[in-house]
């Protein structure tokens, strides 16, 4: 019996689209199951894809909210901006101050003579260019020129090879040391003029150094001398005025609250701390208002963006996790652990409390910022200008941190560095300063008399190096006085002499003072005076410089052979180097803007100070968490590809069975095709054999 070489041929039924047909029905539920999921894993992706960028973008609106510097920012306000403007950085005080520009400061400028051409050869030689500051008669004539010797470049020698105006100008130019040269035509030709720097004391002189004229005469107003520049040198064969000033050098001159401040420069940043004055022009006579104030501006700014950003923020984590109970629709999100987590943990953060139970302003609701049933923030920005009028530190250390303390008494914290993490920074003080001292020797207390001064008691000091004038202790009976207590007596006189000391004019300017001190000993038989500086550290000193009879010869406050100084401080703070100025300990490098107050105490490891992150500082760091790849967000969206990738598995899979499917069923649809084949045949062979046994029946009748 011939094979069957196709399905189907033996039973004429199409085998091969019955194998199709139940293949597709077993597999389309399947992936239909498979589709379904990959699309619901993909928008699960996308939406957190959508919240990371959303936290992303909510975090770039308070990135000032998070820096003290934010809130410690000044603006400085003039009254007349046409008159003068002005900036203030941070650390400066509020305050208003009165101010009255009589002249602004300006450059000497001076002009030589017109020629035709600049690009033809003058003369060359040598050029000495010297700084300083010319007098003048009553109609602007000078009569004078004083050199600043304290400019380094005033002397300068500048060679001159092209000797073209055009040439000298450049060479003028490259010499680099504050005079600038530049061409102009007049109309009748070209003139060089030379611009200094502006200051009274930035005058120019120019001459033609001796011996290098190209014309042999450094004085006849030809060659190189043609622009020199020399006016008191104005008399007989030396007179060298060839070139003419256009205009003279001046200071700035201007009143500040009635002080009298003159300036080389018209930005002027060392009259008032942290406040630079940039003079416009001149109006004397006339004064205007400067208002140094705290930038709330920038913070009222810098809040408002904030509070929008996290509107926005809760907008797309509701677009992604909503549920509408009318319609029965969700977000793809809803109640996903992932997102539910982020928007609590957000929530939880701004709704901290300072540290401080003592703050008025120890809240977002106390700012004005308020969560609404919707959870996005209600804002009433009056009460936010209002804690920013009263206590704006408070608002700073609410938002941004920067509050510290230490449970060491003998430290007072003065200020922190700006924009530093919250933590504990350690201090560690290895030499404690101290003060300078004059220890009078003991002396025996002789009779009642001791304390009772008659006569010339009078003694000069010097005190942190600035001598006092003669000082003269006024006839006392302190003994008397005392009732016969001679330990009350020598105190008495103690203090008596301490006020003696600090009334003196020459201390009293500088801000010097001393603390006097009268102690006894060996049971009330001898007594001890000592005299001491209140300042701390190396600046410290007390000297007795003159010691007349009387306080020498009875108390032994003798001469001292030099000066008994005090030390400096030594320490570090956070494991960096400190600087001491007397008892203010100042971090360096990252602890710069930690100062410290170092009242007493030992040396070694004392108490560290604790500096707080605000409610903005601690949110920063929680979105860093997660918007970090190792972040639980990004962990999900890991789970989530995994998830994808299982299914695609899982499609390979049934693709697979299917295969293995197809392949049983063609088996056992062939075996079948076989067996109607060999029945047809059968079937054929019988009905043929039926049809010869009838045709031989009917043959016989």
């Amino acid at each position: 019996m011939a094979a069957i070489s196709s399905l189907g041929i033996g039973s004429g039924l199409d085998i091969q689209g019955l194998v199709s047909g139940l293949i597709e029905a077993e597999g389309a539920a399947k992936g239909v199951r498979l589709t379904r999921k990959e699309a619901v894993y993909e928008a699960k992706l996308s939406a957190l894809s959508a919240v990371k960028s959303a936290l992303s973008d909510f975090q770039s609106t308070f990135s000032k909210l998070k820096l003290t510097s934010t809130f410690n920012s000044y603006s400085a306000t003039s009254s007349s901006t046409s008159t003068f403007t002005a900036s203030a950085s941070n650390g400066a005080l509020e305050a208003a101050y009165d101010v009255e520009v009589n002249q602004l400061a300006q450059s000497q400028k001076i002009v030589s003579t017109a020629i035709a051409d600049k690009t033809t050869a003058v003369g060359t030689g040598t050029l000495v260019v010297k700084f300083g500051t010319y007098t003048y008669d009553g109609v602007g004539v000078e009569t004078g020129f004083s050199e600043d010797v304290s400019n380094t470049n005033s002397g300068t020698e500048i060679d001159i090879i092209d000797g073209s105006m055009e040439g000298i100008r450049d060479a003028i130019n490259d010499a680099n040391i504050g005079v600038t040269a530049s061409i102009i035509n007049s109309g009748s030709g070209y003139q060089l003029v030379m611009s200094s720097e502006t200051g009274e004391a930035s005058a120019i002189n120019v001459t033609v150094k001796a011996g290098t004229d190209s014309d042999g005469n450094e004085q006849n107003a030809t060659g190189l001398s043609a622009f020199s520049y020399d006016p008191t040198n104005n008399s007989g064969a030396g007179a060298v005025t060839s070139m003419s000033y256009t205009q003279a050098a001046e200071d700035a001159l201007l009143l500040v609250d009635g002080v009298s401040i003159q300036n080389s420069s018209n930005t002027i940043a060392d009259v008032i701390e942290d406040v630079t004055l940039n003079l416009k022009s001149a109006d004397p006579g006339v004064t205007q208002s400067l208002t140094v104030d705290r930038n709330t501006a920038g913070v009222e700014s810098a809040v408002q963006e904030f509070v929008d950003g996290y509107n926005t923020l809760m907008a797309i984590v509701d677009q992604t996790s909503f549920y509408d109970s009318e319609n029965g629709n969700s977000g793809i999100l809803i109640g996903d652990p992932t997102v539910r987590g982020v928007v609590t943990q957000v929530r939880n953060v701004l709704n901290n409390l300072t540290n401080d139970p003592l703050s008025e302003y120890n809240s977002l609701a106390s700012i004005g910022i308020l969560t609404a049933r919707d959870g996005t923030f209600e804002y009433d920005s009056t009460k936010l200008s209002v804690a920013l009028a009263s206590k704006p530190d408070e608002v700073k250390h609410l938002l941004a941190g920067g509050a510290a303390k230490t449970s060491d008494l003998n430290i007072d914290i003065l200020s922190v560095t700006d924009n530093i993490g919250a933590g504990t920074y350690g201090v560690n003080i290895t030499q404690m300063p101290t003060q300078g001292a004059h220890v009078a020797p003991t002396f025996a207390i002789a009779p009642a008399t001791m304390f009772d001064l008659a006569g010339a008691h009078s003694m000069q000091l010097s005190v942190d190096g600035v001598a006092t004038n003669l000082l003269s202790l006024a006839n006392s009976n302190y003994y008397t006085d005392n009732g016969n207590d001679t330990l009350l007596a020598g105190q008495a006189m103690a203090t008596d002499l301490q006020t003696l000391i600090n009334s003196d004019s020459n201390l009293v300017a500088a801000g010097a003072s001393v603390l006097v001190a009268y102690i006894e000993s060996g049971g009330g038989v001898n007594g001890q005076f000592t005299i001491t500086s209140n300042k701390y550290g190396s600046n410290s000193s007390v000297e007795v410089t003159t010691s007349a009879t009387g306080l020498s010869t009875s108390f032994n406050i003798n001469v001292d052979a030099a000066a008994n100084t005090g030390v400096s401080g030594v320490g570090t703070i956070g494991g960096e180097a400190t600087t001491f100025d007397g008892q203010s300990m100042t971090g360096t490098g990252l602890y710069a803007g930690f100062v410290l107050n170092i009242t007493g105490g030992t040396v070694g490891e004392r108490s560290g100070i604790q500096v707080f992150g605000g409610n903005i500082t601690s949110l920063s760091s929680l979105l860093d968490s997660f918007l970090d790849s190792d972040g639980f967000i990004d962990a999900k969206s890991d789970g989530l590809n995994a998830s994808m990738e299982d299914i695609q598995q899982q499609r390979e899979n049934l693709t697979l069975r299917l295969e293995k499917l197809e392949e049983r069923y063609i088996k056992q649809f062939s075996a079948m095709d076989a067996l109607v084949a060999k029945l047809n045949s059968t079937s054929s062979f019988l009905s043929s054999q039926l049809d010869s046994i009838s045709n031989i029946s009917i043959g016989k009748k």
